[in-house]
This record gives C-alpha cells, sequence and structure tokens, in this order.
C-alpha cells in the first residue's frame, strides 16, 4: 500500500491538484493543462490518481511545458526533449 504524498500547499499529490494549481499559474488552456486533462482521462482514477514524482520534479515538468508553449508562441525555436501536450 502507497501512503499518500502532500504537496507544500498541503493538497494531496495528484493529477486533479497539479492541474488545478496549473490553471491558476499557466491559465486554462495552457500546454500543462492540457498534458493533465489528456493524463486525467488516460488514468482509471481520473483527477483522483496519486503523482508519485517528487514535487520539485513534477514543477519543473510543467514549467518547461509552459515555456515551450511560450516559446513557439514567440517564434523561438528549440525543444527542451520534453513531451508535447498530446503525447
Amino acid at each position: 500500500m502507497v501512503s499518500t504524498r502532500y504537496l507544500s500547499t498541503g493538497d494531496p499529490s495528484t493529477l486533479g491538484a497539479y492541474r488545478r494549481l496549473s490553471v491558476i499559474a499557466f491559465g486554462p488552456e495552457s500546454r500543462p493543462v492540457k498534458y493533465l486533462d489528456r493524463k486525467i482521462a488516460e488514468s482509471p482514477n481520473g483527477e483522483d490518481e496519486p503523482v508519485i514524482v517528487d514535487e520539485t520534479q513534477m514543477l519543473q515538468v510543467l514549467g518547461a511545458l509552459y515555456l515551450q508553449e511560450c516559446d513557439e508562441r514567440d517564434g523561438v525555436s528549440g525543444n527542451a526533449g520534453l513531451p508535447e501536450a498530446g503525447e
């Protein structure tokens, strides 16, 4: 049995919690939110799916997805080797 992990906000470490925080930080139509929406749709537990990676690693992935989106919008080339929102 896996014990429940919590974020620094006190929320359980779930896809839904990261999605809610991403909407606030990056906007509801952002690449990180779309990525999490896809993961939620694929998960048998939906928004309640536990996220077992360290919080700082998850924030790095979400932040990098957002920077990728900004670079594309601003015409800057380069991909940090991260998954696209649809991958």
